[in-house]
């Protein structure tokens, strides 16, 4: 069941610490969309399974995956859609593809990564996870890729140009 187009389904991608979190609110505040923080959808299981320093394997994010689709297609019936989600990995990417979503990944430097994440508070996930992250990335070939230093305001603003453009298109 694909979203027909009715509403706009803009997916924020890329590594921890990138900012897909802070992008993906105030983007959604700029689209009257709902936010979904992807986050929010993994199981207390895996949230353990993190917190102890241990990568979450393709099984284990099947559940979380299929948390996020069934939330944005719920919302999509009815409004526009903005998700903050790592999606790693081509195969996560295309699991939510029925959503049929504008991707942005937010491409961001080991060491800004590793920093950001330092310096967050009350987040499940360890900065000792960043490598296995990196490890596993697929960085997607059709998306906006937007250098994730960039100032978050610059950030949206370059999103809603873009998803301008498209549907002028």
């Amino acid at each position: 069941m694909a979203n027909k187009n009715q509403y706009l389904c803009v997916l924020i991608m890329g590594l921890p610490g990138s900012g897909k979190t802070t992008v993906a609110k105030i983007l959604s505040k700029q689209l009257k969309a709902v936010f979904i923080e992807a986050d929010d959808h993994h199981s207390i299981q895996n949230i353990i399974k993190m917190s102890k320093g241990h990568p979450l394997t393709d099984l284990d994010r099947k559940k979380w995956l299929s948390s996020i689709l069934n939330k944005a297609r719920e919302s999509l019936k009815s409004q526009n859609v903005v998700i903050a989600c790592s999606a790693l990995k081509e195969n996560y990417r295309k699991f939510l593809s029925s959503l049929n979503f504008k991707l942005v990944y937010l491409k961001i430097e080991h060491n800004l990564a590793l920093d950001r994440i330092l310096k967050r508070k009350n987040h499940f996930m360890p900065s000792s996870l960043l490598e296995s992250q990196i490890k596993i990335l697929e960085e997607p070939r059709k998306a906006l890729i937007i250098d994730a230093n960039f100032e978050v305001n610059k950030i949206k603003k370059i999103i809603v140009k873009h998803i301008s453009k498209f549907r002028n298109n």
